[in-house]
C-alpha cells in the first residue's frame, strides 16, 4: 500500500495532510491543558509542539492511500469489513470530541469564546478521517499481505482462521526462544496495548453516550455507540499491538544508533510520551491510584513505541515522497489555501474579534481575500540551480544565453558549407 502512494490523485494529499494537521493542533492543545500545572508553561509548550509534529506526521503518512481505498471498488468483503470498523471507530471519536469541547468550555470559562461550533465541527470531522486512515492502514495492510502471500483467494472465514493460524504460529515461534523472552517481546507488549486501549475506549464510550444523554432516539444512539465502542477497540488494539511488537522486534537498531537526528527525534518522541502519560492518567498525581498508575506508565510507553516505530524504526528513504506524493510545492500551496480560509472563517465568527460574523458577505469576502493569498503560481524549474538560470558557473549555458552576433553579408553573397561538413551539401 505505501509503495503506490506516490500514484494516487493529488486531491487525497491535501485532504489527508489538513485532517491531520488539525488533529495535531487538538493534540497539542489537550497536551498543553494536561502538562502546564505539572511541568510549567515552557515544558507544556514544549510538549504540545512535539505532540503536533508527530501526531500530524503520524495521521498523514498513509491517509492518502487509505482515503483512495474507500472510494475504490472493492474485491472482497473483508474489505467492506476493513471500511466499516474504521469508519465506525471514526464516529466514536467524532461523538467524543464534541463531548471534550463541551467539558473544556466548563472546566475553562474563557475557552467557551474561541471553541465555537465552526472550530469544534472542523476538529471532530478531521478527527474521523485521521482515525479512519490510522486504523484502517494496519488492517489494509494485513489484507494485501495475505492477498500476495495465497496465489488463490480464500473466503470471508477461511481468511479469517489463515489470520488465526499465523497468529499462533507467531505465539509458537517466540515460545520456542525462552519464557523469558516470550514474556519481553510479546506478553509485554500485548498487555500494555491492551490496557491503553481499554482506557481510551472507556473514556471515549463514556463521552459519547454522555453527549446523546437528552437526545432523541436515544436508544439507537447508544446502540450506534456500543458498536462504534468495539469497531474502535478492535482498530486501536491491532494498531498499538502491532506498533509494540514492531518495536521490540528492532529497538535494538534504536538504542545503538548514534545519530544526532535519531537522538534528538528520540528527544521530542520522549517528550510526547510525557504528554500521553498525563492523558491517559486523566487525574492529578496527587490521586493516584493502582489503576491510574498503571494507565499512566502504559500510556507513556505505548506512546513512545508507536512513534518510534513509525518515525524512526519503519522510516524509509521514500518516507517523504509518501508524505508530499512527490509534489511537495503544489501541496503546501493547496494547504495552505484551505488553512488560511478556515483561519479568516474562524476569525470572523469569534464574536470577540469581528461582531459581524452573521453577514453573508464577510464569508466572501474571506474567501476571496484567502484565494488571493494562497492560490498556486507557477512551478518555478527545479533542474537549474540559481547560477545557471543567470548563466553563471557553466560556460555553455552562457553560451546558450547569449544572443549570438549576425554578421551582415552584401546582397548576393551565400555562405557556403566547410568541406569537413559532408551533411550540409545539398546536391
Amino acid at each position: 500500500m505505501s509503495s503506490e502512494n506516490t500514484h494516487l490523485p493529488f486531491i487525497y494529499y491535501p485532504i489527508s495532510l489538513i485532517a491531520a494537521i488539525f488533529v495535531g493542533f487538538d493534540v497539542a492543545i489537550v497536551s498543553y491543558l494536561y502538562t502546564y500545572t505539572a511541568l510549567g508553561v515552557f515544558g507544556g509548550i514544549t510538549i504540545a509542539l512535539s505532540g503536533f509534529l508527530l501526531n500530524t506526521y503520524v495521521y498523514h503518512e498513509e491517509g492518502p492511500a487509505t482515503i483512495s481505498h474507500l472510494l475504490a471498488v472493492k474485491s472482497n468483503w473483508w474489505s467492506v469489513t476493513i471500511d466499516v470498523i474504521s469508519i465506525l471507530g471514526g464516529l466514536l471519536i467524532l461523538f467524543f470530541t464534541y463531548y471534550a469541547y463541551a467539558a473544556l468550555t466548563l472546566q475553562y470559562a474563557f475557552l467557551k469564546m474561541w471553541f465555537i461550533p465552526f472550530f469544534v465541527n472542523v476538529m471532530a470531522v478531521s478527527y474521523l478521517i485521521a482515525t479512519f486512515a490510522l486504523n484502517k492502514s494496519g488492517f489494509l495492510q494485513l489484507l494485501e499481505e495475505s492477498q500476495k502471500s495465497n496465489q488463490v483467494k480464500k473466503g470471508y472465514v477461511e481468511q479469517l482462521v489463515d489470520w488465526v493460524q499465523q497468529f499462533n504460529g507467531f505465539m509458537n515461534s517466540h515460545w520456542q526462544k525462552g519464557f523469558g523472552h516470550f514474556c519481553i517481546n510479546v506478553i509485554v507488549p500485548l498487555f500494555v496495548a491492551t490496557v491503553v486501549t481499554y482506557a481510551y475506549t472507556h473514556v471515549f464510550m463514556l463521552g459519547a453516550l454522555a453527549l446523546g444523554a437528552n437526545w432523541h432516539y436515544k436508544m439507537l444512539y447508544q446502540c450506534l455507540i456500543w458498536v462504534s465502542s468495539a469497531s474502535f477497540f478492535i482498530g486501536e488494539l491491532y494498531f498499538n499491538s502491532k506498533q509494540n511488537l514492531s518495536f521490540m522486534k528492532n529497538c535494538g537498531n534504536l538504542l545503538g544508533s548514534r545519530s544526532m537526528y535519531v537522538i534528538g527525534l528520540a528527544l521530542v518522541i520522549l517528550a510526547n510520551a510525557v504528554a500521553n502519560a498525563f492523558i491517559a492518567l486523566d487525574a492529578s498525581l496527587v490521586t493516584l491510584t493502582l489503576w491510574g498508575g498503571l494507565r499512566f506508565f502504559c500510556g507513556g510507553i505505548q506512546s513512545f513505541c508507536t512513534m518510534s516505530a513509525r518515525c524512526i524504526l519503519e522510516f524509509k528513504e521514500d518516507g517523504w515522497s509518501k508524505f508530499t506524493g512527490n509534489n511537495a510545492y503544489d501541496l503546501i500551496w493547496w494547504t495552505s489555501m484551505v488553512l488560511t480560509v478556515c483561519a479568516i472563517v474562524y476569525l470572523c465568527q469569534v464574536s470577540y474579534v469581528l461582531p459581524l460574523y452573521q453577514d453573508p458577505m464577510v464569508y466572501s469576502m474571506c474567501l476571496l481575500f484567502g484565494l488571493m493569498l494562497t492560490w498556486p503560481k507557477n512551478n518555478p524549474p527545479t533542474n537549474l540551480n540559481l547560477s545557471q538560470r543567470n548563466g553563471e558557473g557553466n560556460p555553455q549555458s552562457s553560451k546558450l544565453l547569449t544572443p549570438k552576433k549576425v554578421k551582415q553579408l552584401p546582397d548576393g553573397l551565400k555562405i557556403l558549407p566547410k568541406p569537413n561538413d559532408a551533411n550540409n551539401l545539398k546536391v
